[in-house]
């Protein structure tokens, strides 16, 4: 999956720029949507969404089009499964980014 069809599916209509502040930019797009199982590489995408500073507006976005039965890659730093646990716990985009670290990737 291509990073700018990420963007592309997420895009705005309010022509905000958010994306261009992520972390994520200039990293490979395979880093963040891999087509195996490695656990390392989701960690190492974590690591990168850690310290990005539009990582809540990521996820908020993801979430808002992602199907819930399709999630894939990892996203605003959280892997498919913990994506899950968080829409099955309540949360909803717009509520604050949540701290999914002791969660299981």
């Amino acid at each position: 999956m291509n990073l700018d069809a990420v963007y592309a599916r997420l895009a705005r209509s309010d022509g905000d720029d958010w994306r261009a502040q992520a972390a994520c930019l200039g990293h490979a797009p395979e880093l963040f949507h891999p087509e195996t199982s490695d656990v390392s590489i989701g960690r190492m995408a974590q690591r990168i969404c850690k310290r990005c500073p539009v990582a809540a507006r990521c996820l908020d976005e993801e979430m808002r089009v992602e199907p819930p039965t399709r999630r894939f890659g990892v996203v605003g730093g959280l892997t498919p499964n913990q994506r899950r646990v968080l829409w099955r716990s309540g949360w909803r985009p717009g509520d604050p980014h949540p701290d999914m670290e002791s969660q299981v990737a």
